[in-house]
Parts: structure tokens; sequence; C-alpha cells
């Protein structure tokens, strides 16, 4: 038995944004782990890529995970997506917290003063 929070929405600042996923009531794992993965993204590929609200612009992001662990996509070097990445694990109650930001110099599409929304789809197991 275990309860998984995570923020239902992140506002990105262009020097990251903390974002706290948290467990608790955790009990029983039988020696197993709680596992918080990346399942998709609403980008092509699953990319880590946001678009603009108004459809002319893309901004990649990345997430720092709570160990220092950078992670991003770069198709140009094979990184399509990173399904199945492991973004946190908990064997007890406790919280991790993760940097998002914003890839504005990596960002070839990247437009001053646009809207960017995006959406990941986590996945949570006990494995």
């Amino acid at each position: 038995v275990y309860t998984v929070t995570i923020p239902s929405s992140v506002v990105l600042e262009k020097d990251g944004t903390p974002v706290l996923f948290e467990a608790s009531d955790v009990e029983n794992l039988n020696g197993k782990k709680i596992s918080v993965t990346v399942a998709g993204t609403s980008a092509f590929r699953d990319q880590f890529i946001l678009e603009s609200v108004e459809g002319f612009a893309s901004m990649r992001f990345s997430i720092t995970k709570a160990d220092g662990e950078f992670l991003t996509t770069n198709a140009g070097a094979g990184i399509e997506n990173l399904n199945g990445t492991e973004l946190a694990a908990f064997t007890e109650n406790g919280s991790q917290t993760l940097t998002f930001a914003p890839l504005i110099g990596n960002s070839g599409s990247t437009r001053p003063g646009e809207v960017y929304s995006g959406t990941i789809t986590y996945g949570i197991a006990l494995v």
C-alpha cells in the first residue's frame, strides 16, 4: 500500500523549477521499491519538447533527478525518448525534488514571449 504524489502542473522558470515527488502511506513492500518512471510525453516520439500554444515554436526541456543526473532527449544524438527511465524511487515515506528546466539555448525554434505547453505521463510501479 502506498500513495505517490506528483504535481498536476509545473511552470518552468528560466533557471529551473523544483518539483516535489512524494511517497506516503508506504508499507508492506516486501523488499521491493516504488519506481516512478517516464511513460511518455505529448511530443512527437515522446521527446522532452514543449509546443507553443500558438503552434509556431517548440522548446526542449530537461529534468535533473535528485541525485544530479541530467535527463533530456536529443533526436540528433539518438536519444528520442526516455520512456522507462526511473525518475524517483522510494522504499519508505519520503520525498525527492527533481528540477524541470527549459533548454532555451538548445531550441532552434524557441520564440520569446510565447506560451509553451506539454504533458508527461508517469509510470508508477512496485518493482
